[in-house]
Formats: C-alpha cells, structure tokens, sequence
C-alpha cells in the first residue's frame, strides 16, 4: 500500500471488542470469535481470498475494520523500507502538505484584489519564515484557484453574474440591478447601482456624461457608464451597465431604468458624442433635460471628414475653434460660421451642413445660459475609461469583470473621502499644530472669527490630554446573524492578525517582554491545537468550496447572449489633425541648450521691473559662457546678455508682457 496514505504493512493490526470485556477471563482466540459473530461472513478475511487490486484489497479490511472496532497496534518496526527524504524536504510530500481555511481565505482575498499568485504567495512564505513553514507549495495555491474557476464554470457565467449581484444586494438592501432578455430568455443588457452610487446622484446629478466603450470584458459587450462632478472636481460613478448593442431600442432601456433606479429624478444636462441612436432615445425619453454634443468628440469627427482642409489650412481649426467658444451672441456666430464656409470653400460640404443644423448643441453661444458644471466634453469618461484599464482586461469573464470594476469604484470612494478630510483639515503655514499638535494662535482667532467656541475633537490629540494612558486599541466586532462561514473565518482572521502585530511590535523592544510574548503564545498555540483536535475540527480543504446554484425565480433564464467580437487595433492611429500638428512642432525646431537656458531666466523672472542691473551683479560662476577670470567675464557678459534679452522678450511678448529695454553697457 501507499506508504504516504496507510499504515505500513509491517504494523500487525488487532481488534478491540467494542464491549469491552475483561482481557484477564477471556482468551484472544473466543474474543475474535464473539466480534465474527455480529458481522456477515462474507465481510471477514480469509486466507486465500484474492483481490483484484491493492486498493480492493485495503478497502476490504477497512471496512472489515470498521464493523469490528478500532486499531491497535502491537507491534512497530521502525526500518523504512523505501529510501527517506530529508528533514528540509519533508514539507514537499504530498501528505505534509495541507491548504488550512485560513490560508484559503487569504488567497481568496489576494485574488479578488488582482493580486498575482506568485507575490501573494512570497508574502505568505516571507510572514511564516519560509516556504518550508507554509504547509503547501505553489501547485497546491495554482490547484485552488482552478478549483474555484472549475465550480464557477459548472454554475455558468449566467449563474455566476446572477449570484454576484444578488450577494451583492444582501450586502447592501439598495443595491439596484435589472437584467433585460430576448425573446430566447438570453440576458442582452445589465445595469447596476448601489446605494452611494445613488446618493451621489442625488447632490451631483444635474450634469451627467454618458459614454460607451468597448474591450473591456472577455465577449466585447459595450460597457456604458452614467458620470458627473462632485465638489472637489473629481469624477464620481451614478451608474454602469453592459450592453449587448448600442441600438436605439437598447438605449431607451437603459435611459428608463437609470430613472426608476434613481427615484425617477432626470438630470438637468446631459452630454454624449454624436452617435444618433442615443440622441433618439434621449428625445424620447428625456425630452426635459437638455442635450450638449462633446466638443472633443465634434472635433474628432471634424477630422475625420475634413482631414484634407485640416492638412492643407493650418488656420483652420483656429477659425473653427472661434465658432465652438469665442462668440456670446447668435449674429456673430451666422457670421463667423459663413465666413469660414466662403474662405475654405465649404459652403457644399455635407457634414459641415448637418452639424449647423444641430448648433443648438454644441455652440456655445446657445449654451451659455445651461448650466453644465464646468463640463463642455465627455473627457470625465474618457479619462474615466483610460482609468479602466488598470483594473479591467478584455480577457477577463464577465464575473471577474464585476468582480474587478468594484475594486475601481472602492479606490475612486477612496480618494473622495481623502479629499473630504483634507477639505476639513486647518492648516497654517506656521505648521505648530502639524510640528507640535496643538492649535496655534492663528487657527484660534480663524475659529473664534467664524463664532466656533468649541474646539473640534480632530485638533485635540489624545496623547495631550489627561486619558492618555487609558483605554486600549482593541476593536470588538459586533456579533452578526446568519453570518457567512468563509466572512466570518476572514474577520476573525483579520482580527487575529491585527492582535499578533501589536504584541510582536511592543515585545519585540526587549528581551524580557519578548520571553513574556514568546512563552504566551507557544501556550495559546498549544491550548488551539489541543482544542481542535479535541473537538475534531480539520477538514480538508476540498469542503470549503460550496456548490452554489441559480436561484429559483431566475430558472427561466437561459444564459448570455452571445456577440461576435470584432477584432481591431489596439493603438490608436493619428488623426489629420494630430499630424498637422507634429508637422508644425517639427518645423518650428528644438531650441538649443543656451536658448533653454535663457528661457530658464525668463521664466524664473516675476518681477515687472527687472532690469539688466539684476544680472551684472550675478556670480560669475553662475552666468552661462563664463570660464576665466574677470577681464573675460566681461566678453563673455556681453555675448550671453544679448542672448538672454532676446529670449526674454520673445517669452514675454508670446505672454502679452512689455518688452524689456536693451542692454546698454
């Protein structure tokens, strides 16, 4: 038999009488023969009897040996008789090797933070002392995780997004999610919307920029987001949704369903690119609300239909650029735009044709009076999108897409909230409270100023104060009610960890206090194993993955519609626009190091009055072109002054300041 597996064949085995008896009255041979006697003949071993393999054979015995009672050992030969590994390599056994709870629970964690398996797994082995201490190598992680991805796989992608989102609901009552099928009972549209998503709606929702992008999930579905501007300017996620096209059909959905899940609330503003469909949906459905065009998005289309006038006139998008921003009344604006039409000899061209047509969205000079927080474009979903990249990849399921777009949306709540606190911090540029932790003079008389009597509890560090010393930092956990065994094993964890670090940071100061630590938890390890394994608490690994199934009210589902991917370029090629203007960069040339160093001073140069006496009294070892002694100097002075006035008054002519007066001496 497997010697890693069953007891060793040179161990004799015996029976135990389940009942007991006296061994002092009865003889071995009438003790076998009374525990024969409660079992079937065919289940007792005879001599003779042939088995087809050693497995057969030990299950046999086993469950000979189950029927009769317990093992007992009588007799032990310590000879191996196979070749024995050494002590440093004994963890690389297979029965050495066991995956706890605990550790399954950490590389769930590092998993679902897009931690790669091997860094997760160094720092395993750094915080144990080494691989060898860790009780399982890198195939018994990499077996784990196939595990996972093998159950997902039986549950289905279908099963798997329908599960995530109704974890999600029992985490968070708020959280908002529809699902929108075909005739075939296939999901073609997700949307989805938590509760902090929707407060956020309801403080900054009156300005919304709507984009599509795609390649960012594994069957290259459009993925939507609903974005706006919070108080600190930064972009905040109302909503988000995968779709399965971007039709006109799929966009009134998806419009109906952002109301519903916002307590029927429209913004005020929206702002999308030129696609038709989202237009048509948007008159349908949100009539009241006001529609800008992207202006980065009009001049992209601009160089794509008018790449040869942006080539061949490099005034042209000045000219253009003027119709967009520079004029506050409507007659300005006819004539401007006619203008440009007889001097590029556009009159005819039949895109610039359509887009007068629609300049109530996107001229300025029609939306002065719309209030658009500061948004003219959609670049807050686009550099939103560019965002994106980092936590989401075109290869990922849709249920690691899920999984990994919430990471984005904690990290985006993340900032906001440093961002908040930095908005209530007092900071004075005397820096005491910073160097000292107390309030300075200054703060006090900004407080009393604005009638605060009181000084808030975040400027009184409790080291100053007279409970310094008292309480401790422990956090205790409130109890939960049908808490999830695998979330309530990673709190305890977590807790536990928390707990080691403070006592190994503080023992570790002397040897006393580290003997103290040392001998404390050698002995709550000991009483941990001695409970355990009083209690029988060992399972494998293997039941801490649960079998999950769908849901019952979504039994009628029959998966996710399929899109063919359409497979293009992963860069993105230049526009007309974008080579015209390298082309200018190239021809206006690099300037030469003197000149950069000329511009360095006229740069540093803040003062209206700065006149050529300010650079005469320069060290000499600091003035460009000098490397001799003083009678040089002067040569050398006046060559590099006239250099570096005529940089200074090209800088500052291109900034509209006076000219600076010649030198002179």
């Amino acid at each position: 038999m497997d010697n890693d597996s069953y007891v060793s064949k040179d161990i004799n085995m015996s029976l135990e009488d389940e009942d007991k008896k006296d061994e002092r009255n009865i003889t071995g041979q009438e003790k076998i023969e009374a525990i024969h006697s409660k079992i079937l003949d065919e289940m007792i071993p005879k001599v003779g009897m042939e088995f087809k393999s050693e497995d057969e054979a030990y299950n046999f015995y086993n469950a000979y040996a189950y029927k009769t009672g317990k093992y007992r050992i009588t007799d032990f030969i310590a000879q191996h008789t196979h070749v024995t590994s050494t002590p440093s390599k004994s963890h690389l056994h297979r029965s050495q090797r066991k995956l706890t709870f605990v550790q399954a629970a950490e590389i769930d964690i590092a998993d679902s933070s897009g931690i790669a398996p091997k860094a997760s797994l160094e720092l395993m082995a750094k915080r144990v002392g080494g691989y060898e201490n860790l009780g399982f190598i890198r195939d018994d992680y990499k077996n784990y995780l196939k595990t996972k991805k093998t159950i997902q796989m039986k549950v289905g992608e279908t099963g798997g997004v329908l599960e995530y989102l109704q974890s999600m609901q029992l985490e968070d009552p708020y959280f908002f999610y529809a699902i929108q099928v075909d005739q075939d009972d296939l999901i073609s549209n997700i949307f989805w919307a938590d509760a902090k998503m929707m407060i956020a709606y309801s403080h900054f929702g009156d300005v919304v920029s709507f984009d599509t992008t795609y390649r960012k999930n594994q069957s290259g579905r459009p993925f939507a987001m609903f974005l706006g501007v919070n108080h600190h300017k930064q972009t905040t996620i109302f909503g988000a949704a995968l779709l399965y096209n971007e039709s006109a059909e799929t966009f009134i959905w998806l419009f109906d369903t952002f109301v519903k899940a916002m307590s029927g609330k429209k913004p005020k503003t929206i702002l999308t690119d030129q696609d038709p469909a989202m237009a048509k949906a948007l008159t349908s459905q949100w009539p009241e609300t006001c529609h800008r065009l992207c202006i980065w998005h009009l001049y992209q289309n601009a160089v794509k239909h008018l790449s040869g006038v942006f080539a061949k006139f490099r005034e042209f998008a000045k000219d253009f650029s003027s119709c967009i921003y520079d004029y506050e009344e409507e007659q300005e604006f006819f004539l401007a735009w006619n203008a440009m039409l007889e001097k590029y000899d556009l009159k005819d061209n039949d895109w610039l044709i359509r887009m007068f047509d629609l300049r109530k969205k996107w001229a300025l000079v029609y939306g002065r009076e719309t209030f658009c927080a500061d948004m003219t474009t959609t670049q807050w979903s686009e550099s939103m999108n560019n965002v994106i990249k980092n936590y989401v990849s075109y290869q990922h399921n849709l249920l690691r897409f899920f999984e990994h777009f919430q990471r984005l949306i904690e990290d985006r709540r993340y900032e906001e909230l440093k961002a908040d606190f930095k908005e209530t911090q007092m900071i004075c540029s005397c820096r005491k409270f910073e160097f000292t932790g107390i309030l300075c003079s200054h703060a006090l008389k900004v407080l009393s100023s604005k009638d605060i009597k009181k000084i808030p509890i975040q400027y009184i560090l409790k080291r100053w104060t007279k409970s310094a010393k008292l309480g401790n930092s422990e956090f205790v956990f409130a109890n939960t009610i049908n808490e999830d065994l695998k979330v309530s094993l990673e709190r305890r964890y977590k807790d536990l960890c928390r707990l080691q670090t403070q006592v190994a940071t503080k023992a570790a100061e002397t040897e006393e206090t580290y003997k103290i630590a040392r001998t404390a938890l050698a002995k709550i390890l000991d009483d941990v194993d001695a409970y355990l394994k009083d209690n029988n608490i060992g399972k494998s690994i293997s039941k801490i993955v649960e079998t999950t199934t769908i849901p019952s009210a979504s039994e009628k589902i029959k998966g996710i519609k399929n899109k063919k991917r359409v497979r293009g370029k992963s860069t993105r090629s230049r526009n007309a626009l974008e080579r015209v203007r390298k082309k200018k960069n190239v021809a206006l040339g690099e300037p030469s190091q003197q000149q950069s160093h000329a511009s360095e001073i006229a740069d540093n140069d803040v003062s209206s009055n700065f006149n050529s006496q300010d650079l005469l009294n320069l060290p000499f070892n600091i003035v460009p072109g000098y490397h001799g002694d003083q009678h040089a100097f002067v040569e050398e002075k006046k060559k590099n002054m006239n250099l570096v006035w005529s940089s200074c008054n090209a800088r500052r002519t291109r900034k509209g300041d006076s000219v600076l007066p010649p030198y002179d001496r």
